[in-house]
């Protein structure tokens, strides 16, 4: 009995150490937050559909879009519109519809909860500082992703608005979670 006692707090103990290593990203963004970003847009956009361009000629306004990722949310819309059967017009004059842009958010963030002791420093007198390294009973770290835009489609000649969408809405995540040192992850980036 006393063996088995034994065994087990050495595994605890063995499971118990870990070393963590830190966030290096050899570009301007993580590939991690980029992924969120271009998720979150695309889940914004994933269910609409533009019947009123069949066959027309549209030209994508984006002088008032302004985000990280303004490229590939131009992008969606453009893959959008052509799979909906817009002709795309680099001209705006030449064009029978125009599709305005605006962005409220495309972002990230970052939450953390721990259940358990930090990481922490304590002081040893003549002697410096002892690092104590963080004990997780139960860790949770979310980074998240959101697009929040919206779009208007107006007649160029008439300038009658056509379509008007005030809300469109995505959200990514990624979470780790450490329970009783077990990690796991949950994603939907991918």
């Amino acid at each position: 009995m006393k063996i088995i006692f034994i065994t087990i707090l050495a595994l605890i103990m063995l499971l118990s150490f870990g070393c963590a290593t830190p966030t290096v990203t050899n570009t301007k963004r993580s590939a991690e937050e980029q992924l969120l970003c271009t998720k979150a847009v695309d889940l914004a956009f994933e269910k609409i559909t533009f019947t009123q361009v069949s066959n027309k000629k549209v030209f994508i306004e984006n002088k008032l879009l302004e985000a990280s990722d303004k490229e590939y949310l131009q992008g969606t819309v453009k893959y959008k519109l052509v799979n909906s059967g817009a002709i795309i017009s680099d001209d705006k004059e030449n064009s029978d519809i125009i599709v305005e842009l605006f962005s409220g958010c495309v972002g990230t963030s970052h939450k953390k909860w721990l259940g358990g002791i930090p990481e922490m420093g304590i002081p040893v007198p003549l002697a410096g500082t002892v690092s104590i390294p963080e004990i997780a009973f139960f860790k949770r770290v979310r980074q998240a992703g959101y697009c929040k835009t919206k779009m208007i489609m107006v007649d160029r000649k008439t300038g009658k608005s056509i379509l008007y969408i005030p809300l469109l809405f995505g959200e990514s995540y990624h979470n780790h979670f450490f329970i009783l040192f077990f990690p796991f992850t949950t994603s939907n980036i991918l």
